[in-house]
């Protein structure tokens, strides 16, 4: 994730950490309840966020 942040690919949080936005509404709905159920999990349990329908922030 440094990497990625060190790079360029990052961005400042509200917070002024450096962060990055997990995307994986490329994937689809059915990859992601079937496959990748556990980050759906989290991103809503950590910060509300579907992770089929929006961006889920990686500090």
């Amino acid at each position: 994730m440094m990497q990625e942040i060190q790079q360029g690919r990052g961005y400042k949080h509200e917070s002024g950490v450096d962060c990055l936005k997990l995307h994986l509404t490329h994937l689809g709905a059915d990859n992601i309840k079937e496959r990748r159920a556990g980050i759906k999990e989290i991103g809503m349990k950590f910060s509300g966020i579907d992770v089929i329908e929006g961006q889920v922030v990686i500090i």
